[in-house]
């Protein structure tokens, strides 16, 4: 019990894991790789061919990043009045998930149905629903069609 809860030996010394001296050879294993998403992060989108830009407002119930998908962006907390007197920027920052974020499709690469998309992402607008008390994730479509 003491070995598979503690992660030590009988002697009291600590398990350690070399994958090297514990790999095993497998000839002949075929294998496949399901792949659902690869997300980039970036402030600056170049591009060498053309994409598609969404023209029309997202209209669908949740947002497209509505659920914590372990993808998070470093935020700065508002400046303190101090901070603001002196002319610093604030420098306490918080790692948020980009799900609590408010976030749509800007646009896409090709045409096909599963084809790589790209969202935008809105920091500055991080809110907490007023009545039900839960991040808002959704762009209002009055604000998105403007």
């Amino acid at each position: 019990m003491e070995t598979y809860v503690m992660g030590k030996t009988e002697s009291g010394d600590y398990i350690q894991l070399d994958i090297h001296k514990s790999q095993k050879v497998v000839e002949g294993l075929k294998y496949l790789v399901d792949i659902d998403s690869v997300i980039w992060k970036t402030d600056r989108l170049k591009v060498k061919e053309s994409i598609n830009i969404q023209l029309a407002p997202y209209k669908e119930m949740t947002a497209p990043i509505y659920k914590h998908n372990h993808t998070y962006v470093e935020l700065y907390w508002p400046q303190t009045k101090d901070q603001v007197k002196r002319g610093e920027i604030s420098s306490a920052l918080r790692a948020v998930p980009i799900s609590q974020l408010l976030n749509t499709h800007f646009s896409h690469f090709g045409r096909a149905l599963r084809s790589p998309e790209v969202l935008i992402v809105f920091p500055w607008m991080k809110h907490k629903y007023p009545l039900r008390k839960v991040w808002e994730m959704k762009i209002l479509l009055e604000v998105e069609s403007f």
